[in-house]
Parts: structure tokens; C-alpha cells; sequence
């Protein structure tokens, strides 16, 4: 771990205890007490969880933590993890502070052979122009838990801990101490292993996709906000070109809804067959490194229109549909989870929902914790004293072409959408090699939240 207070630490033989109940829904308690986790899972294979969503919720009572936060766990493939090091092309992420605690975001291509670990990087920081740089690390074997060290002139650089599922999912966390006594950068995020074939193909981004990102908008000498955005768009199967078909967003609260300048456009790209890294014609800072057709990760670091630098990071899916959309075809049982965005003001959460082909919700249950305080089972109002119902209702302009949906909430006979979402993809019962997903945007967050909501 790294942190303001101690610096990085490495702790191995970490125990506790956990319990997940039929809804889903659990918690672990390591080194009881120390860490209080609320989770929530999907993906169920063999009846094990290969998907888990955490929050923090120990920072509570007389003798609070302190901190708080939330992530994401992958079920680890153990076989042959340890004594390896992984080999090719692999997209990363990574989001967190600079030394002076201005926000940061980075994005790349690290290719692995032997022990050399070099690549190409896209960076921005704080209020300044985004940047591109190369690097040249060395890395050394995985130990028995997958964990590998890259290192920059023989000093640890950060650490990656290898999953070895089928997507290459690995977790990556720098490794310079990030306190009063070496105050360097630290950020936290994802890698996943690339199809050299995919990403060298004529038209990488081909079909219907959908992309969501959200992080902070930096102005200089003002408070930071924040912001969240998706569209779905459709990749040319014969030129290099995408079409924004759909498009929402919340800046700083304002919610959106296909007024976005790009909202109906023809995108150009170009895109680097050997490293993935793809850039959109007219913009400026903006970049999806590729790890296979129509998925990648992103960084959005241009100027917005109201001024300030765009610091968005998120990703490139695929969508996938048996045709046009209907509520029957993301008919199923979920997890939920919000998508950090770099506020400390911000609350995390996880939790379950269940709904039905005619859109119905139930079986809405959120864990919740920020700062001081931690709340489980709240209901769909967030207020055990207020009743609601909710319902899923496909968008009456982008919803059958496009899988926009309207979720909606019903308090004391008045409803009211309280967000939209993009289905991502189907319900497993109608394509088998699918899990249902879904990227959801508050209508009425002052921030922009983000959640993804997945089967």
C-alpha cells in the first residue's frame, strides 16, 4: 500500500474473515477490524464470484480510520503465477496526485520481454498541456501472490499484480513514497494484455461500441470540478472513421443529453499498429490506446469547452445486442458500483438491484461510505424513512437504436429519471458469451457520478 501517512509498505499474510449473503452483498474483516470492506458481486462461475466491488467502511465510531475509498477485485487464476513475468503488449492506466496533490492521469502501452518493460505513455497534469514521453523500466519475476516490480534505474517504480484471467487484467500501483518524507506522484489502475492481431487490423474500432469516461476539469485558480460523460458510437467497417450517435454527460451537475458539439459527427482517427495508441482527428490531448477491436483504455485531457483541462479517464467497449434494444435484453440480477472520479468530497458505494423485462427494479440494496461515516443497506431513496419504486424505461429517442435507458424513480405518487444508462451489453440467458452491463450517469449529482451496473 501507499499513502499520505505511512509512505508505501508492503504487508504479506494479510487474515480476517468475510461473509457474502444470498443478495450478493457481504463484507471482509481483515486483521479484525483494521479493514472493514463492504462488497458486492457478479459474474458468478462454478458459484465463485469472479468479479468483486469494494468500499471502505471502517472510517467510523470513536476511532475512525481516517481514510476511505473503494475498488475493484478480480478472481486470480493461480496457476503458474509464480517465477513468470508476463510477455507482449499490454494498455494501462493510472489516476491519482502529483507531489504539490494537483490530480493526474496517465495512459499507455508497456511491452514486456524478458526482463525489459518499455513504452510509450500519454500524461496530464493538473491545469497543464498534456504531454507524451517513452520509458524503459526492467522488471523482475512474479513471487507466489503474482506480484511483479518494475524498476527505473534500479529503483522499484511501482508494482503489478498479474489476475491471468483470459483479459490479462492486472492492477498496477507506483511505488514512490507518497509522503512528507518523499512526496512524489502516486497513482493506482489497470493494465490488460493486447491482441497485436486486433489492434494491427485495417479498422480496429468497427461496429458499435461504447465509450465512458469521468475524472476532474482543472481551471486555474479556481476550485476543481467534476465531470462524467458517455456515448455510444458506431466504427466504419471500410475507413478509419466513427459516428457519435448518442451522447450524455453532468459537468460540475449540469446534466446533458445529445447537445455535446461532437453529438451526430464523423470522427476521423488514426491509429498505431504496433502500440494501439489511437488519436481522434481535431482534437487535441485526447487518446484511446487499443488492446483489441472496439476496447481500450482512455484519456480525455483536452480543453473544455467552458475552459479548463479535461482530466477523463475511463474506457472503449464493445456493444453488443441481439438487434435493437429492449428491457428484456439487460433483464437480470446485478452488482452496482460507483466509478471513482478524484473527489475527496465524493462518497463510494456498491451494491445489488434486480430487474425485469417490463423494467421493473427490486432487491435494490447500497452499501455506502466516505469520510467519517458509513451506511449499509440503504434502500433505492437512500433514506430508510421515504419509500420509492423504480423502473428501467427505454429512452424515447436513443433508446431502441442506441440501448439508452431511462432509470426512474416513483416517491409519494411523483416520478422522476434520475439517471440514464448505455447497456453495454446482453444478459448472459440471450447470448452466452455476454454478461449484461451498463454505464449509468446521475441526472442530479453535483459531481457527475458514474456507475456501472454488471451481471
Amino acid at each position: 500500500m501507499n499513502s499520505p501517512v505511512s509512505g508505501h509498505t508492503m504487508q504479506s499474510g494479510i487474515t480476517g474473515t468475510y461473509a457474502v449473503g444470498t443478495d450478493n452483498r457481504g463484507y471482509i474483516n481483515i486483521g479484525s477490524g483494521s479493514l472493514i470492506v463492504s462488497v458486492a458481486g457478479a459474474n458468478l462461475g462454478s458459484n465463485v464470484f469472479q468479479e468483486l466491488a469494494l468500499t471502505e467502511m471502517d472510517d467510523v465510531g470513536t476511532s475512525p480510520s481516517g481514510q476511505s475509498g473503494s475498488g475493484h477485485c478480480y478472481k486470480q487464476v493461480t496457476i503458474a503465477l509464480d517465477g513468470i513475468r508476463p510477455s507482449g503488449g499490454y494498455v494501462f492506466g493510472l489516476s491519482g496526485e502529483d507531489m504539490n496533490g494537483a490530480t493526474e492521469s496517465v495512459v499507455g502501452q508497456v511491452v514486456f520481454s524478458g526482463s525489459a518493460a518499455t513504452g510509450v505513455q500519454d500524461m496530464v497534469v493538473g491545469t497543464g498541456a498534456p504531454f507524451s514521453d517513452t520509458f524503459s523500466n526492467t522488471s523482475s519475476t512474479t513471487d507466489s501472490y503474482g506480484r511483479m516490480v518494475m524498476l527505473t534505474s534500479g529503483v522499484d517504480n511501482s508494482v503489478l499484480y498479474l489476475t491471468n484471467d483470459a483479459k490479462g487484467d492486472a492492477f498496477i500501483m507506483t511505488l514512490s513514497g507518497h509522503n512528507g518524507s518523499n512526496n512524489a506522484d502516486f497513482m493506482i489502475g489497470q493494465a490488460r494484455a493486447q491482441s497485436t492481431t486486433n489492434i494491427a487490423a485495417s479498422n480496429p474500432i468497427s461496429g458499435p461500441a461504447v465509450m465512458y469516461m469521468n475524472g476532474s476539469v482543472n481551471v486555474s485558480g479556481s476550485s476543481t470540478n467534476y465531470k462524467a460523460m458517455a456515448m455510444q458510437l458506431t466504427g466504419s467497417t471500410n475507413s478509419k472513421k466513427v459516428t457519435v450517435n448518442s451522447i450524455m454527460k453532468n459537468s460540475a451537475g449540469t446534466f446533458s443529453l445529445d447537445t455535446d458539439s461532437v453529438y451526430g459527427q464523423t470522427v476521423n482517427y488514426t491509429t498505431d499498429g504496433s502500440t494501439g495508441r489511437t488519436i481522434l482527428s481535431g482534437t487535441t490531448g485526447d487518446y484511446l490506446y487499443l488492446y483489441d477491436t472496439n476496447a481500450a483504455i482512455v484519456l480525455f485531457a483536452d480543453t473544455g469547452g467552458g475552459g479548463g483541462t479535461h482530466n477523463l479517464m475511463g474506457w472503449l467497449e464493445p456493444q453488443t445486442t441481439s438487434g435493437s434494444w429492449s428491457l428484456g435484453e439487460v433483464a437480470t440480477s446485478y452488482m452496482m458500483y460507483k466509478q471513482p472520479d478524484g473527489s475527496y468530497n465524493s462518497n463510494s458505494n456498491d451494491g445489488v438491484l434486480t430487474t425485469a423485462t417490463d423494467g421493473t427494479i427490486s432487491n435494490f440494496t447500497s452499501d455506502n461510505g466516505s469520510w467519517y461515516w458509513a451506511s449499509w443497506g440503504e434502500g433505492l431513496s437512500g433514506n430508510s424513512s421515504v419509500t420509492a419504486t423504480g423502473a428501467l424505461s427505454l429512452n424515447a429517442s436513443d433508446g431502441s437504436n442506441y440501448g439508452l435507458v431511462d432509470m426512474n424513480m416513483t416517491i409519494g405518487g411523483s416520478t422522476n429519471t434520475q439517471g440514464e444508462c448505455y447497456a453495454i451489453s446482453v444478459d448472459a440467458a440471450i447470448k452466452s458469451t455476454t454478461k449484461a452491463k451498463m454505464v449509468c450517469i446521475d441526472r442530479s449529482s453535483d459531481e457527475g457520478s458514474m456507475s456501472i451496473v454488471q451481471e
